[in-house]
């Protein structure tokens, strides 16, 4: 149909069809069934808000507002299970509910409230009795999310949460955030906790300890949340989970909607990450320390999109990475470990600035990601042994010409070459976890020392036989 009329007091409609011509129908028109109602608290009468109306077996449902009114219906009769829920109340089925074409029909329902109990505690700096003012005590489930802020004395209080199983977690920028633990709440008020953060600056993103975001792009901007992964001809272009063994699920990510690879990557602009304020003035060759994930691929031509990690001191900017399609490294969460004093004066005013941006309008997939940073003094950092299996392999060994050497996905590494005597002779550093050692080297028998940029160390056996 070119277009329809329906305006006319005979009720019928004019119809002008691209085939037929012009059409008069004579329609028999039909009421639909009107279902409404109050939604109330069980226990005091008062109305509830937010509370979901539905139909069973169609699509017609209502949410209440403040007044806890609901309208809905259906355009056929029948018989109808009408089912109610709502945040801290059980849920509540009607069976049987009766429609008829053009009729109201008014049906009231009483919601029983879940019980509630109180949880309070205090939070202080481990090991001491220092409290810890301003932090966010988080608790959440499945169904509930309860946040507070601690007071000048480290004590917070959740007047009433719903019972339940939930995760607590706690934190603060310029201390570890406390990985969540588990807390049944099964109807009895728990009462002076105690939570300890260890100082420091770490942030693996469990919750938001004042991150900015600001953005000139017209979709993809940094989002805090759960990854949601996405796909470009095989290769992850949106991670589909953060860096793995931190706490929680949380990383930042450029973008989050999921769909198809450019659903809602970084378009038509740049999104920059900036971190709160950190002091390593008085902290021992400070490095800073985080895991990050870049993609760029796809369009009409080769991609030219970036990602930039740069720190300021509060008077000066330094770039300490930067990541093109060029660089390698697609599709996988990566550490880096950066001594702060190679690249700006270390100060009492320093942020971390994560910076993408889309290049031009060529369509290219654009997507980055940060996790688990964290600001250590290296000196006191303890290096670890490598785990088992940290070298996938070392090939061909006996070699002629040099042999490949392959670390975990992700994983990079300086490498050290040394003779029978000691001596360093060859010095790299893999790139795509990858290197050729040992090329142009005479015969006989070295040592290959790996030292991943997480401070791990492997050592290998290479046979150069000419």
């Amino acid at each position: 149909a070119w277009g329809v009329y329906p305006y006319f007091s005979s009720g019928r409609l004019v119809v002008s069809d691209i085939e037929e011509g012009l059409v008069v129908l004579d329609p028999t028109y039909v009421r639909a069934c009107w279902l409404e109602g109050e939604i109330t608290n069980a226990s005091t009468g008062a109305p509830v808000g937010q509370a979901t109306v539905s139909l069973v077996g169609t699509e017609a449902f209502d949410l209440t507002e403040l007044d806890g009114l609901y309208g809905t219906g259906f355009v056929e009769a029948g018989s109808f299970t009408v089912t109610v829920s709502a945040p801290g109340y059980y849920p509540t089925t009607v069976n049987d509910v009766m429609l008829e074409n053009g009729v109201v029909t008014a049906l009231d329902i009483e919601l029983v409230p879940l019980p509630n109990v109180v949880v309070s505690g205090v939070v202080r700096t481990l090991g001491t009795v220092e409290p810890i003012p301003d932090a966010e005590v988080l608790l959440v489930s499945d169904d509930f999310t309860f946040s507070v802020q601690t007071d000048a004395d480290g004590n917070f209080e959740f007047p009433e949460v719903y019972v339940g199983t939930y995760e607590l977690s706690v934190g603060r920028w310029g201390w570890h955030t406390a990985c969540p633990v588990y807390m049944p709440l099964d109807g009895a008020d728990v009462i002076g906790i105690l939570l300890e953060l260890d100082p420091g600056y770490e942030d693996e993103f469990v919750m938001d300890l004042g991150w900015q975001v600001s953005t000139s792009a017209a979709r993809g901007a940094w989002v805090r949340g759960a990854p949601i992964g996405t796909d470009y001809q095989g290769d992850p272009s949106n991670p589909g989970a953060d860096v793995p063994d931190d706490c929680r699920e949380q990383a930042y990510i450029t973008g989050n909607g999921g769909g198809s690879a450019g659903s809602d990557d970084v378009d038509e602009g740049g999104t920059r990450l900036t971190s709160p304020e950190f002091d390593v003035s008085g902290m021992t060759d400070p490095h800073v320390r985080y895991s990050h994930w870049f993609f760029n691929g796809g369009g009409e031509v080769a991609p030219d999109d970036f990602y930039i990690l740069s720190l300021t001191n509060g008077t000066d900017t330094a770039d300490i990475e930067t990541f093109t399609a060029f660089a390698g490294g697609l599709s996988v969460w990566r550490f880096s470990n950066i001594r702060i004093a190679d690249h700006i004066a270390p100060s009492a005013t320093m942020r971390l600035l994560a910076y993408t941006a889309d290049n031009g309008p060529d369509g290219h997939i654009l997507e980055a990601g940060l996790d688990a940073v964290s600001i250590v003094p290296e000196a006191t950092t303890a290096v670890a042994d490598a785990p088992e299996g940290l070298v996938s392999q070392l090939r061909p060994n006996p070699s002629t010409e040099g042999s490949t050497l392959v670390l975990p996905q992700g994983t990079d590494a300086r490498v050290l070459v040394m003779d029978a005597a000691g001596r360093v002779v060859y010095e790299g550093h893999t790139m795509n976890s990858t290197l050729v050692v040992g090329s142009g080297l005479p015969s006989g028998t070295y040592v290959v020392k790996i030292i991943t940029d997480r401070g791990e160390i492997a050592v290998e056996r290479l046979v150069i036989a000419r």
